[in-house]
């Protein structure tokens, strides 16, 4: 069975986006056994977990044979050479959804996560409030890109791939944001991603693992 790696250390403001939720969800959408194991910030730079985990981050899955697979872009990839549901499996649509998941991982989820790391984590208020407008410009224009790509289309590559699982994770950071909001056509597709039944098993396993009173 596999083993997935999360934790539940996170404040309140980060349930629901921590990046384990991206696993979960892709080993739901495949439909492969596994079962979880929560790592405490102090395990997290243990030479045992450092061992999967070079840097000390979450998630990361052990396979059956031993096999660590570390960072949420490569566990999506590899889950997907495991199940169709994830990555397709003609030419065209593999590389479309490789590279969509790609984009997610860096197109979008740096400038969303330096928006985030500003609002959340300011190091210099002052400095950090003089940048902020400009970042939030870079968001806004990728986001009119993707939504622009997504105009006619239920998912990125036209059905559902590891690729939404991806994006879907990255847009949701944006959520103490109004930015997604104001893009019909990507408030649709949150929707749409949310609907699936794997991505509710996998987020209700998400939450569970927090203690209730910080939920």
């Amino acid at each position: 069975m596999i083993t997935l790696y999360a934790c539940n250390f996170h404040d309140a403001f980060a349930h629901g986006t921590v990046r384990d939720i991206r696993a979960r969800w892709a080993l739901e959408e495949a439909g492969l056994p596994y079962e979880t194991r929560l790592v405490s910030r102090e395990g997290l730079g243990s030479a045992e977990y450092r061992a999967i985990h070079p840097f000390g981050k979450i998630p990361a899955i052990v396979e059956e044979d031993g096999l660590a697979i570390f960072e949420s872009a490569a566990i999506i990839l590899h889950l997907g050479e495991r199940s169709d549901v994830l990555l397709p499996r003609d030419r065209a649509g593999k590389a479309q959804a490789t590279a969509w998941i790609c984009a997610a991982a860096t197109t979008l989820e740096w400038t969303v996560g330096t928006l985030g790391r500003i609002d959340f984590f300011p190091i210099d208020r002052d400095a950090d409030q003089k940048i902020r407008p400009m970042t939030e410009k870079v968001v806004q224009m990728r986001l009119s890109a993707l939504n622009e790509a997504l105009e006619g289309k239920d998912y990125l590559v036209g059905r559902f791939t590891g690729a939404d699982i991806m994006m879907r994770s990255v847009l949701d950071m944006l959520r103490h944001t109004p930015l997604v909001a104001e893009y019909p056509v990507l408030s649709a597709y949150m929707a749409r991603c949310a609907d699936r039944p794997a991505f509710q098993r996998a987020m209700r396993d998400h939450l569970a693992a927090y203690p209730k009173e910080s939920i």
